[in-house]
């Protein structure tokens, strides 16, 4: 991995800058796997009391909607596995944790919420402590890891729990009820219906990136994350699988 330059300021990224930095991932010269190590955070050099810190990550195995080994795993049981590994690999005294949000998108919103609730019992949480989803689309469960952190800093409580949870063999993608005739009248509403494929269709042509250049980044992941697991540099990851359903 690349050690970049901290920045000067505070100042917030621009979307310009940003995209800049995804373009760099695309053209990097892949590093060598055995060059891979874990590196001290650079964060770390000027600590503060009011640090928002992560201290635990872990997911299930992501498997194929309905033929994969989760494909009839309920969400509240892939939900479930994770809380209790959590508590296991951290200690944190359940008790302590402020609020967990849930990111989801398919499943149906009040059902979905209770499914989470359901989760958080099966996995020993007191149900003190309170549960809530949120849909942001592709980035709902990084808009869940943005809102614990944002409450941390604001000071509603110190320990929280960001999550996601989908299972497109049970909530496949489709379109509920019928469609606003007025959708026609806006082209930006009529955008919302473009399916996902077609979506990231346009994204590469529009910025011009080629079939090769994921390709080679796709591989250049996957080789330093096979390096991370047979070097131990991602000792503090993890995955967690469900018991079977009944």
């Amino acid at each position: 991995s690349k050690r970049r330059a901290p920045r000067d300021d505070m100042t917030p990224p621009t979307a310009a800058s940003r995209i800049a930095r995804l373009n760099a991932h695309l053209a990097e010269t892949p590093a060598p796997a055995e060059t891979l190590r874990r590196e001290p955070c650079r964060a770390a050099a000027a600590k503060s009391p009011d640090d928002v810190v992560v201290v635990s990550a872990l997911r299930t195995p992501i498997t194929r909607a309905k033929r994969g080994g989760l494909n009839n795993t309920p969400a509240d049981d892939l939900l479930a596995t994770l809380l209790k590994a959590t508590v296991t690999k951290t200690g944190v005294d359940v008790n302590d944790i402020g609020d967990v949000v849930v990111g989801s998108v398919l499943g149906n919103s009040s059902q979905r919420a209770n499914e989470c609730r359901i989760g958080m019992f099966l996995a020993g949480f007191p149900k003190e402590v309170p549960v809530r989803t949120v849909n942001r689309q592709c980035s709902s469960g990084l808009q869940a890891c943005a809102d614990v952190a944002a409450a941390i800093k604001a000071g509603y409580y110190s320990v929280g729990v960001a999550a996601g949870v989908e299972t497109m063999t049970l909530n496949p993608m489709k379109w509920e009820g019928g469609m606003n005739p007025r959708v026609a009248s806006s082209s930006d509403a009529q955008s919302c219906l473009v399916p996902m494929g077609v979506t990231s269709e346009n994204v590469a042509e529009r910025w011009k990136i080629t079939r090769e250049q994921q390709d080679s980044l796709a591989a250049r992941s996957h080789a330093r994350a096979a390096a991370a697991r047979a070097t131990n540099a991602a000792a503090d990851a993890g995955r967690s699988s469900p018991p079977p359903p009944p």
